[in-house]
């Protein structure tokens, strides 16, 4: 058996590890992180999932600060795949 998880692991200056998260977003495989925004009160992590099949989607997870989960979204382009419409992210 696979498993696919987004891993967020926030580190102190001093290399200390403060959190260590798995986020599984349900009924996709092959998530893939491509940035993590940092706002005053959260995460927001971005990518895509289901890379290099015909339903590649795109995602959002946003989590506190301390890493809690909160939500996650999964866009799907109207027209088809995503990667195939406008190129790798």
């Amino acid at each position: 058996t696979t498993f696919y998880y987004v891993i967020f692991e926030k580190c102190s200056i001093f290399d200390q590890t403060l959190f260590n998260k798995y986020y599984d977003i349900t009924g996709v495989s092959n998530e893939i992180v491509k940035s993590i925004n940092v706002t005053p009160d959260s995460y927001v992590i971005f990518g895509y999932v289901n890379h290099g099949q015909p339903d590649t989607k795109l995602f959002s997870i946003k989590a506190d600060t301390n890493g809690v989960f909160q939500k996650a979204n999964l866009y799907s382009h109207p027209n088809g795949n995503f990667l195939t419409l406008y190129g790798p992210p």
